[in-house]
């Protein structure tokens, strides 16, 4: 499975999941796929 789809797929079901809190997971996610793709924030 490709790594980039498998990490937006767990995105989808921890957002799935955790429906209180989904406005903070995506932004969690948004934050963290830059490093994830190699690059930098910082």
């Amino acid at each position: 499975m490709d790594g980039s789809l498998a990490w937006d797929r767990g995105c989808n079901m921890m957002a799935q999941d955790w429906r209180s809190q989904v406005g903070v997971w995506w932004r969690w996610c948004d934050f963290i796929q830059p490093h994830r793709d190699g690059g930098a924030m910082m």
